[in-house]
């Protein structure tokens, strides 16, 4: 077969055109035009990428536990702590409060702990949203509010 003999694929992958009522939208148009795309005056959703965050080894075992029970990834599990426990790193990273009548906890120092990565797959918009909520809240870093929401939602 010589390649006078081929189909041509000139024009194949361009996107398909849309009709609504009558009218002929392109998809790029009809994205721009959907106000469902701009959340919170965020850009909209770009391309999914890896996002480092650093865990306790204990905790992420427990995350991916978790996770594989739910049939959940890891990404899932963070988008869900963070809606129901919100961003805020001071109570989010705020000893359980003292029982009256109760003892009071013991203060213990705080010692290095071993940490493990893992790759959260975020858009550009969770993305910066994450990183928001970092300077917002005055938290150490991506990694700690990470690790504080997670522990959290896992009641650890």
């Amino acid at each position: 077969m010589t390649s006078t003999d081929r189909p041509s694929l000139a024009g194949a992958f361009k996107p398909a055109v849309r009709r609504q009522a009558g009218a002929t939208v392109s998809p790029a148009a009809q994205a721009t035009a959907d106000p469902s795309v701009y959340v919170a005056g965020l850009p909209p959703a770009g391309r999914v990428h890896n996002v480092a965050v650093y865990l306790p080894v204990s905790l992420r075992g427990q995350v991916r536990e978790r996770a594989r029970a739910r049939g959940l990834s890891i990404t899932d599990l963070v988008e869900e702590a963070f809606a129901q426990h919100g961003s805020n790193w001071h109570e989010l990273a705020a000893p359980p409060a003292h029982r009256p009548g109760s003892m009071p906890a013991r203060s213990v120092p705080r010692r290095g702990h071993g940490t493990i990565q893992i790759q959260l797959r975020l858009d550009d918009r969770q993305h910066q949203w994450l990183d928001t909520q970092v300077e917002r809240h005055d938290a150490p870093s991506r990694s700690a509010l990470v690790a504080a929401v997670l522990s959290r939602h896992l009641g650890v």
